[in-house]
């Protein structure tokens, strides 16, 4: 990462000096090289003149993700860590200290192992879209905990919009959809007792500039939906502001109105779906969620059920 800091697309710099610059040797530079190369970082070398970028790279910038939060949110995040790699930064969130009861950030550019719901892998080129994750250890309701990924969905979509001017939709319980096809999605996991003060970790994945394929579904990104502003940093902040916003508003009847504000993000209600719930298969129609953020479906036998994202998956 220090050496991509010191690489330029507008003029070549040597070996010798970029060596100089970091405290390494010129074996060591071009080592550097070849990694950020494998990542996917376009970098002319030419002998004699040294390396230049083609094109420029879009980092996060940590410290300008801080200047764009507004005021309140501020003063309830207390730590923000952007890498340029790391396994999950679900992981980074749930191995991490908490001393106080404010929000932590953790951001990469590239994860090796980051996760999906039900043990599925998530992974992104590096440097392209926005992985990170939102931690907070304190008391949180019952009701917040319950409906964590779908009050994280409600502040992201908030922000798209905001941001974006997008008016994107949500797939129950943690999908960010736009015209039909998979833009991000949520991840929420939980350390500790739910009554006393549980560690709370929000995971996120957007694609900004590029989106995953040969999966079975469709997917989008920013890029290929033609939205022009995709400052990942300013984004980021936006979300960030949105998420802390939202979860401070955590009594039985806040909650209740951020639920009843994702029924109008629902891409699923009135839709005929499919529940597939390990081995076992069944039909329905969504009709929304309950004040817990339970999916209800009409079944064929026109009885509802209420089903829970932990062990449910579900298509149309």
């Amino acid at each position: 990462m220090k050496l991509l800091d010191l690489l330029s697309a507008e003029s070549f710099q040597s070996g010798q000096y970029l060596a100089r610059k970091l405290g390494v040797s010129r074996a060591s530079v071009s080592t550097w090289v070849s990694k950020l190369q494998a990542l996917g970082v376009d970098i002319n070398i030419i002998k004699g003149r040294g390396y230049r970028l083609v094109g420029s790279v879009d980092l996060i910038d940590q410290a300008r993700v801080v200047s764009s939060l507004e005021v309140q949110t501020r003063v309830q995040v207390s730590h923000i860590d952007v890498k340029g790699e790391t396994t999950s930064t679900n992981d980074d969130a749930l191995a991490s200290l908490y001393n106080t009861s404010a929000w932590h950030v953790y951001v990469t550019e590239l994860q090796s192992s980051g996760k999906g719901r039900r043990g599925k892998a998530w992974s992104s080129p590096f440097a392209q879209n926005l992985m990170f994750s939102m931690a907070r250890k304190a008391h949180i309701s019952t009701e917040a905990l319950y409906s964590a990924s779908l009050l994280a969905g409600v502040a992201v979509a908030n922000a798209l919009n905001m941001h974006c001017g997008l008016q994107v939709g949500l797939k129950w319980p943690n999908d960010i959809y736009m015209d039909n096809q998979k833009l991000g999605g949520i991840l929420c996991e939980m350390q500790g007792n739910p009554q006393d003060e549980p560690l709370l970790v929000i995971g996120i994945g957007l694609n900004i500039n590029s989106s995953p394929t040969g999966l079975d579904y469709a997917t989008c990104s920013l890029k290929s939906l033609g939205v022009h502003r995709r400052d990942r940093t300013t984004l980021l902040a936006c979300i960030v502001d949105q998420l802390v916003k939202i979860f401070m508003q955590d009594s039985e009847d806040q909650v209740a109105a951020a639920l009843a504000q994702w029924q109008e993000y629902d891409i699923l209600k009135n839709r005929d779906v499919t529940v597939t719930r390990g081995q076992h298969v069944s039909f329905g129609k969504a009709q929304g969620v309950d004040s817990k953020g339970q999916l209800l479906v009409l079944g064929e036998s026109g009885k509802v059920e209420l089903l829970n994202g932990g062990e449910v998956s579900v298509r149309w």
